[in-house]
């Protein structure tokens, strides 16, 4: 997790960390680790599903780039 939050920044991971203690509480009936009288589980979830998708997508077009520049080098008979 502390990889991917160097890559995607601390916002994100925090986010994930606190979908994680909603989900712990309701799944595991382990006491609330925050507040989420606000905020709604399938909201923090939708809304970092979201993001990811984002990333993928980006991550998908920066890959197909690498693919095509990878392809350019010469043959090796």
């Amino acid at each position: 997790m502390d990889r991917l939050a160097e890559w995607i920044g601390d916002s994100f991971r925090q986010d994930l960390l606190r979908l994680h203690g909603m989900a712990n509480t309701i799944i595991n009936n382990a006491p609330k680790t925050i507040s989420s009288d606000r905020e709604k589980i399938w909201e923090l979830a939708g809304s970092l599903a979201m993001e990811l998708e984002e990333m993928v997508e980006d991550l998908g077009a920066t890959l197909e780039g690498l693919h095509q520049l990878a392809k350019l080098a010469p043959r090796v008979r």
